[in-house]
């Protein structure tokens, strides 16, 4: 059987408390590796593994080529080159060299202007290429913007950050930005998404400063905090804002309408051109008077009291301070009128208000015109005309007091005179002629209704008539100059079975005498409706609604009574014959 040599062997914490004579090998149990002891050092000192020898190597004393590593002052030597197949962590580096890496990727020495641990130079020169999954220094910060400081040694600032989204830059004063180019031809600044370009931000040739949006469909500006504000100035100067309201201002930073325009006096004013006729459009504006400038339309609002039009400076409509509208003067000499329209002229047949169906083609009377208001120059005669644009019109007047109507051009039909009467078919109260509703003929409160034939009118001719769905059933005619007849319809040709009445009976009709409450008159013959209405309801008038009051036709009962007449007569012309008288 061959011969076999065990060592003493140990756990590393049993190590750690045993210390070994000089030259006395013994095995650590844990790293699985030999600890040769000196017979002095605690836990002796482990020999490194053969899987060890492709790991990190830390150098913290001794000497290379001659050159001692962890000196506090660095002795004369040369410290050229060190590789490694893997990771090399220098600790406590005081070296008067820095490193850098050739192009075959060794650590080569440069020269060092500074002092002290891990220091490298100022203008460090890293030649060849620079591998690895990653490349990090331990000063700079994830997320921020690397960037060359004033002494050219990398940086960064937690106010300049990359989240891989977003560039943000951000600042506790004002931050400004430059985008130089060095050329004639201007700086821009493109701003680009797959596919092509959205916009650009710069400046052109003469110094002017531009923003071009290339957007398919919609631009936006946007600011998103619960108070701010956008403000646009030129000259260093602000000219407009929006407020987080949404309320813009030109001229003014605290606009407190929807929109407000502050500015000088006589450039108060908004003005709109057309682009193919230089000088004609309109203006809206604030100033004393209307603002001037001619042929230019102008609209201003007087203070807080009246909104002016004008024509080339010259007021021709206002709204007061109480919302009427004023036409022709500033003033209403009338009083408060909702609408006062002033005709610009006093000339005959002025037309102050007119309203046209298409624009007028001559200057007939009816052309085109469906309504007019004009007067006949002094006042006295005010009329309002319809037209059917061809040849009729009607018309509404006033003269004198009197409210006249007309027909058929200057034709007047009808009027209400001053003193309320209503004339129809005559200008004046007369009984010539004319049909005169007189609300006071005898006096105040006493009216009457005069229809009038003029002179030489024919006997017969109706002063009334009476129709039932078309047919004449009675009338008022004249008969003669001195009377009139009241005609009941009994026309032979309207009539069929016609024979002699039987006799009346009269006796059985009660004629009353009776006082009347209403005043207190006395009536000396008379009768009762409802007692009549038992022997002669044809003479009754009895209402459907049984709280109107029941009236009598006298005249109803007037043919009844010739026949008991023509009874009696007969009765009578027998007795005489018998009596032979």
């Amino acid at each position: 059987m061959a011969t076999q040599v065990q060592f003493r062997g140990g756990t590393t914490s049993e190590h750690s408390t045993f210390t070994g004579v000089a030259r006395e090998v013994t095995v650590d149990t844990t790293k699985k590796t030999v600890v040769v002891h000196d017979g002095s050092t605690a836990g002796g000192i482990p020999l490194a593994k053969e899987s060890a020898a492709t790991s990190a190597v830390a150098i913290t004393g001794g000497s290379i080529n001659g050159t001692t590593v962890g000196a506090a002052t660095p002795t004369t030597g040369a410290f050229t080159t060190l590789s490694a197949s893997s990771t090399v962590t220098l600790i406590g580096l005081t070296a008067s060299t820095n490193l850098a890496l050739d192009a075959s990727k060794n650590v080569v020495s440069v020269t060092n202007t500074g002092t002290g641990n891990n220091v490298l130079s100022a203008s460090p020169t890293l030649t060849g290429t620079i591998a690895g999954a990653s490349l990090s220094l331990s000063s700079l910060t994830s997320g921020r913007v690397t960037y060359a400081g004033a002494s050219g040694l990398l940086s960064d600032n937690a106010n300049f950050t990359y989240n891989g989204t977003a560039l943000t830059v951000s600042a506790s004063s004002a931050i400004s930005g430059v985008f130089n180019r060095n050329t004639s031809s201007g700086a821009t600044v493109d701003i680009q998404v797959v596919g092509g370009s959205v916009g650009t931000l710069g400046s052109d040739t003469g110094g002017n400063g531009f923003l071009d949006i290339a957007a398919v469909n919609s631009m936006y500006l946007r600011s998103t905090g619960a108070s701010s504000i956008m403000a646009f100035s030129t000259n260093n100067t602000e000219k407009m804002r929006i407020t987080s309201a949404g309320n813009v201002g030109i001229g003014t930073s605290s606009p407190i309408s929807v929109l407000d325009i502050y500015a000088a006096p006589g450039a108060a004013y908004i003005q709109m051109q057309r682009s193919d006729q230089a000088g004609f459009g309109a203006r809206f504006g604030v100033a004393d008077t209307l603002i001037s400038g001619t042929p230019v339309r102008a609209c201003g609002v007087d203070g807080f009291n009246a909104i002016c039009f004008g024509i080339g400076g010259t007021g021709v409509a206002r709204f007061d301070s109480s919302g009427n509208l004023l036409i022709g003067n500033s003033t209403d000499a009338l009083g408060s009128n909702r609408l006062y329209v002033q005709s610009a002229s006093t000339a005959a047949n002025n037309r102050t208000f007119s309203i046209y169906n298409t624009a007028a083609t001559s200057t007939a009377t009816f052309a085109n015109r469906l309504m007019q208001i004009s007067s006949n120059g002094s006042g006295a005669d005010v009329n309002i005309h319809f037209s059917d644009q061809v040849a009729y019109n009607a018309y509404i007047g006033m003269n004198s007091g009197a409210l006249y109507f007309g027909t058929n051009g200057t034709n007047e039909r009808m009027r209400i005179d001053s003193a309320g009467d209503l004339l129809l078919g005559t200008t004046s109260n007369t009984t010539n002629g004319g049909f005169i509703f007189a609300t006071n003929f005898y006096g105040a409160g006493r009216s009457v209704q005069v229809i009038g034939h003029i002179n030489g009118a024919s006997s017969g001719d109706a002063y009334m008539i009476f129709n039932y769905n078309g047919t004449g059933i009675g009338s008022i005619t004249q008969t003669g100059t001195t009377g009139v007849l009241y005609n009941v319809t009994s026309d032979q040709r309207l009539k069929t079975n016609v024979v002699d009445a039987l006799s009346g009976n009269i006796d059985d009709i009660k004629v009353r005498s009776f006082d009347w409450i209403a005043d207190g008159s006395h009536q000396e013959y008379g009768m009762v409706a409802q007692e009549l209405i038992e022997v002669a309801p044809y003479a009754v008038n009895k209402p459907e609604n049984p709280d109107e009051m029941m009236g009598v036709d006298y005249s109803k009962l007037v043919p009844m009574m010739i026949k008991e007449i023509q009874d009696l007569k007969a009765e009578v012309n027998q007795l005489k014959a018998k009596i032979g008288v």
